[in-house]
């Protein structure tokens, strides 16, 4: 019933847009692929690190390189990198 009968001002709608595959790969494969494994394997605290945990922090490390690089450079970005030039919403971030 909502749908039939209320509607958005024509200057609120949007046209469909492309989406980024590629930037919503990159930050899942950082994220969830590398760090999560990183700092959950990494409960003991031995002097070495395991070979595991160096190769995925070095993944994760490259994946966020070419993430920043792929959304600073892409048309429809998913992480609109201009928004950190704002102090307040950067430090609230980091």
């Amino acid at each position: 019933m909502t749908k039939m009968f209320i509607f958005d001002p024509p200057y609120l709608r949007r046209e469909a847009g492309k989406i980024d595959y590629w930037g919503i790969g990159m930050l899942v494969r950082r994220r969830s692929g590398a760090l999560q494994y990183c700092s959950t394997k990494d409960r003991k605290r031995t002097c070495s690190p395991s070979q595991s945990i160096v190769i995925l922090s070095i993944v994760s490390a490259v994946t966020l390189a070419c993430s920043v690089y792929h959304e600073l450079t892409t048309e429809h970005p998913i992480i609109d990198c201009a928004l950190f030039k704002e102090r307040s919403y950067a430090t609230g971030v980091f």
